[in-house]
């Protein structure tokens, strides 16, 4: 063997070494990552016939929804299963929905999608690498993605290589979800920062409108929802200042039949209850999904008479 392929095929071999080593640590790295993980016990959890409930969304539907809550304010206490990626919004959840849940099998009664005001909007950049690594699969939609989706060369092979290879998809996200895990309070902290320098949450996590590039994603959730057999109910999620659904979200899903519960106006709480001027508080989390229970019982969602 020639001293060259002596070195590409020890290339090759630390390359596969590394990428059994990231699979195999990649839960553990992070909270999110972990959640991402856990996606495959969606079929069991939501099995056909047991009345489940899916709360979808992003860090506002984790920090704003309490799940035990939840399941006690609802007839027969049923599971309730989350699936709400840090940093997504309706691309990830529209493809997202399809690998985990319709084609996985998972066939939940109920799903509740948590949004923020442009979250519903489909975006003006593309995670490519998550997409790849973590929400499109199954169904031929890999392939569909593919070819509808993604427009150029470089952005392809992209998508392909993320679709095999976690060493490749995670390379941006690895270093920095580190801290979450090793260093205390890294989470507020950098929030803090963040808002301190001037970002904010509503501009770090949500798109200019005019950025926006319709609403195709939006569309695509509402369909694969119904196509499951589950009911979509929207719920706009509690800020620190009240606000409504875009005029254009909101005739999408008038025209889908979808009911929209406006968390996002109706529960006005405190500053307090929102440390990091963003998400809410634990407090505030049973504070909103009281307001939840009681706008699902009105729906006729199967949710007990408030107390």
């Amino acid at each position: 063997m020639t001293p060259e392929r002596r070195i590409i095929l020890g290339l090759v071999l630390l390359l596969a070494a590394l990428e059994v080593a990231v699979r195999q640590v990649e839960p553990w790295l992070s909270k999110d990552l972990a959640h991402v993980h856990s996606l495959s016990e969606l079929p069991e959890r939501l099995a056909p016939g047991t009345g489940g409930v899916l709360v979808m969304g992003n860090s506002l539907a984790r920090c704003g929804i309490a799940p035990a809550r939840l399941s006690a304010g609802l007839t027969g206490q049923p599971e309730v299963a989350l699936m709400v990626p840090d940093a997504t919004a309706a691309i990830e959840w529209a493809w997202g929905y399809r690998r985990h849940v319709l084609h996985a099998g998972a066939r939940p009664a109920l799903v509740i999608l948590v949004t923020g005001r442009t979250h519903l909007f489909d975006p003006a950049h593309k995670q490519i690498e998550r997409l790849g690594a973590f929400h499109v699969g199954g169904g031929g939609d890999r392939w569909r993605f593919l070819t509808n989706e993604l427009g150029g060369v470089e952005e392809r092979a992209s998508f392909l290589i993320s679709s095999v290879s976690r060493l490749y998809a995670d390379r941006g996200r690895i270093q920095p979800l580190v801290f979450y895990n090793f260093i205390p309070s890294y989470e507020s902290s950098v929030n803090r920062i963040n808002m301190a320098a001037g970002g904010g949450f509503s501009q770090e996590m949500e798109p200019n409108l005019e950025e926006s590039r319709g609403l195709a994603n939006c569309q695509r959730l509402v369909d694969s929802v119904r196509e499951s057999g589950a009911r979509l109910v929207v719920v706009t999620a509690p800020l620190p200042e009240p606000w409504s659904l875009p005029e254009a979200v909101s005739q999408l899903l008038k025209k889908n039949e979808v009911p929209v519960i406006p968390l996002g106006s109706e529960v006005r709480l405190s500053a307090e209850r929102f440390p990091d001027g963003y998400h809410l508080d634990p407090a505030g989390a049973e504070i909103a999904t009281a307001a939840l229970v009681k706008a699902l019982g009105e729906l006729g969602t199967q949710a007990k008479p408030p107390n």
